[in-house]
C-alpha cells in the first residue's frame, strides 16, 4: 500500500496595506495668489478680445465708403451705366448713400450714364432736397440721367427725380403729390383723462412763439398760422425745384399741379411731370440710346455696410419696439415737416 503525502495547509494570505493618502494642502496665500493669476490672465484675455473688436469696427468704418456692385448685363467696360435704387421712406441716411454713390460714379470715366429706380413716397424735406441737389450734381458731371419709377414715386419721390434728363413711369406707378405736410399729436385729452398735466415754460421774448405747437398744449390760431407760412415757404421751393428739372413746364403750370394730389401712370404723363411709360428696362435702354452707348455695361450699385453699421443696426432692430429712446420722445414732440404721400 503506497504512502499519501500529507497535504501542506495553504498559505495564509498576506495582510492588506490600506493605500496611503496623502492630502496636498494649500496655504491661503497661496490660494488667493491663483485665484488672481486667473483673473488677471481673464482680464487681459477680455481686453484683447475688445480692443480688437473695437479696431475691427473702426477699420470697417473707414471701409464702408465704399459702394458694392454687381453686373447686371456685361457690355464695354468704358460704356458703363449704373443703376441705383432709392427705395422707402427717404432720410438722412439714404441722403448719405446717395450722395456716397454719385460722388463715385462722377470720378469714374467709365460711366456714362445713371438710372435711378426710384420706390418710395418720399420722406423728409431736408434728404430729399438734398437728393435733388445730388441729382443735379450727376447731370453737370455730363452723366446721362434716367429716372425709372417704381410702384409709388411721389411728393419727396419726385422732388428728387425731377431733375433727371428722362423720366420713366410704369403704367400703375402712382406718383405726383406735390406738397407739404406735417403732423403731430396732441395728447392734451388724453393727459387729462389720466390725470396728468404737463407744464411748459418758455422765456419772455420767446413765449409767443417758442413750442408754440406740442403734444401737450392745444396749439393757438396764431400758432398754426406762423407754422402754415413755414410750409407755405417751403411748398413754393418745391414747385420751383419742379419747374427747374421740368423744363417744358411753367412754374405756373407746376403750381396747379402742386394741390398735393397723385396721378397714375399715363395720367402723369398727359401732365407732363413724367417722359414715357414703361418698365426698367426701357430706362436702361433709353439711358444707353441717351449717352450714344453701343454696348451698354449696366451696373448696379449698393451701399456697402462697415460692421459697425450692421450691429448697431441689428441693436436697433433687436430694441425695436421695447424701449422708448430720447430721440424717439424728441420725434413725438416735434412737428415733422415731410414731403410725403398719404393715401
Amino acid at each position: 500500500m503506497n504512502d499519501i503525502p500529507e497535504a501542506k495547509p495553504a498559505p495564509a494570505p498576506a495582510p492588506t496595506i490600506p493605500p496611503i493618502q496623502i492630502q496636498m494642502r494649500q496655504s491661503k496665500g497661496a490660494t488667493l495668489i491663483g485665484r488672481l493669476f486667473v483673473g488677471l490672465v481673464t482680464s487681459v484675455l477680455a481686453i484683447s478680445i475688445l480692443a480688437n473688436l473695437y479696431m475691427g469696427m473702426m477699420l470697417s468704418a473707414s471701409m464702408g465708403g465704399t459702394m458694392r456692385t454687381h453686373v447686371v448685363t456685361e457690355g464695354n467696360r468704358a460704356e458703363t451705366v449704373a443703376l441705383f435704387d432709392v427705395t422707402g421712406l427717404i432720410t438722412n441716411e439714404q441722403a448719405r448713400t446717395f450722395d456716397q454713390f454719385a460722388r463715385q460714379v462722377i470720378d469714374d470715366g467709365n460711366v456714362k450714364a445713371v438710372v435711378i429706380r426710384v420706390d418710395s413716397p418720399g420722406g423728409a424735406v431736408a434728404p430729399s432736397d438734398e437728393m435733388n441737389t445730388v441729382m443735379k450734381k450727376l447731370k453737370a458731371a455730363n452723366k446721362t440721367v434716367v429716372v425709372s419709377m417704381g410702384g409709388v414715386a411721389a411728393s419727396g419721390g419726385y422732388y428728387l427725380s425731377a431733375p433727371a434728363d428722362t423720366i420713366y413711369a410704369e403704367p400703375t406707378t402712382i406718383t405726383g403729390s406735390i406738397g407739404v405736410i406735417s403732423q403731430m399729436p396732441v395728447l392734451v385729452g388724453t393727459m387729462e383723462r389720466i390725470g396728468m398735466d404737463m407744464i411748459v415754460l418758455r422765456s419772455t421774448q420767446a413765449r409767443d412763439y417758442k413750442a408754440a405747437l406740442n403734444p401737450f398744449e392745444r396749439p393757438t390760431e396764431a400758432a398754426i398760422a406762423e407754422f402754415q407760412g413755414v410750409l407755405d415757404t417751403i411748398q413754393n421751393l418745391f414747385v420751383k425745384a419742379v419747374a427747374e428739372g421740368r423744363t417744358m413746364l411753367t412754374a405756373d403750370e407746376v403750381a396747379a399741379l402742386a394741390d398735393g394730389r397723385v396721378w397714375v401712370g399715363q395720367e402723369a404723363k398727359d401732365r407732363k411731370l413724367v417722359d414715357e411709360i414703361g418698365y426698367l428696362g426701357d430706362a436702361l435702354d433709353a439711358a444707353a440710346g441717351l449717352a450714344s452707348l453701343s454696348d451698354p455695361h449696366v451696373v448696379r450699385y449698393e451701399p456697402r455696410y462697415s460692421l459697425a453699421q450692421m450691429m448697431l443696426g441689428a441693436k436697433a432692430r433687436q430694441g425695436a419696439g421695447v424701449t422708448i429712446d430720447a430721440n424717439l420722445l424728441d420725434e413725438i414732440q416735434t412737428p415733422r415737416v415731410m414731403m410725403l404721400w398719404r393715401p
